[in-house]
């Protein structure tokens, strides 16, 4: 739907809008703006804003409970006494950890598999290798030598043929 504003003469162009009430908004925000340049002054209000108020996950209300300490933590009592894994500090628990596995060797007594020497050889040293390597040639059986020097022979020579031999539909 197009529609030619009548009521804004500065402007030229036409506006497409694709429904009703988005061209009566439309009328109406131009309205508004023409009215502000011909010098139209709004009138002020007082009105103060509301605070915003967001709502809290689990982790903050934890938080802020455990800022203003608004919890009493019981202790555990285990047959009348407190268990004695509470009252170890923790430098006791890392060293009784570390007590309880198993001995560890000295560097010296272990012994590591030597590691491949991975050279990457460039492509020079690539052409130079496989020169010096050279090609190890199978075996040709003696028949196929010789049929294979005939057949190159005839590619090499080519006899002519005899004039009923040529196909003419070439």
């Amino acid at each position: 739907m197009c529609v030619r504003p009548s009521f804004y003469p500065s402007y030229g162009g036409l506006i497409t809008l694709g429904r009703t009430d988005d061209v009566q908004s439309a009328r109406f925000w131009m309205q508004v703006v023409d009215e502000l340049r011909r010098g139209v002054r709004l009138k002020k209000i007082s009105c103060s804003r509301t605070p915003i108020e967001y709502e809290l996950t689990p982790y903050e209300i934890l938080m802020e409970d455990i800022r203003s300490r608004k919890y009493n933590l019981r202790k555990v009592m285990v047959d009348g006494d407190i268990p004695p894994r509470v009252k170890k500090d923790a430098h006791a628990v890392i060293l009784e950890f570390i007590r309880s596995r198993p001995p560890l060797r000295k560097a010296s007594d272990r012994k590591l598999a030597p590691q491949p020497l991975k050279r990457v050889a460039c492509p020079r040293e690539q052409l130079l290798d496989s020169i010096r390597k050279g090609r190890v040639l199978k075996p040709v059986h003696p028949k196929l030598k010789t049929r294979r020097v005939a057949s190159m022979i005839s590619i090499m020579f080519p006899m002519p043929q005899p004039f009923h031999c040529i196909n003419i539909c070439k």
